[in-house]
């Protein structure tokens, strides 16, 4: 059972791509409208900030230069270590969401 500022997080899919994940109203909308992404609805919930739940972590968002695929991470060594990769841009955090048990 999450809390009630739980929103939910839209997934689409891409074959070239693969996955995309947000909880933006406009990114959604975007994504809607490209033909090229395909809409499977929300998949889950998280949080919009880290007020709405202490314990939440960011999840951080970067995509892929050439392709276009896109990499989240909830850990800091993770997004530390994809940080030096020049081929991959930050795009700063998705959503919040608890971290694994």
């Amino acid at each position: 059972r999450h809390p009630a500022a739980a929103v939910p997080v839209y997934r689409f899919y891409n074959s070239a791509k693969g996955h995309f994940y947000t909880i933006s109203a406009s990114e959604k909308a975007a994504f809607d409208s490209d033909p090229s992404w395909s809409a499977e609805g929300p998949q889950f919930r998280v949080f919009a900030d880290q007020s709405a739940y202490a314990l939440a972590r960011p999840v951080y968002r970067f995509k892929e230069a050439k392709i276009g695929s896109y990499f989240y991470t909830i850990s800091e060594d993770e997004k530390n270590l994809v940080l030096t990769l020049s081929n991959w841009s930050f795009e700063g955090i998705g959503f919040y969401a608890l971290p694994s048990r």
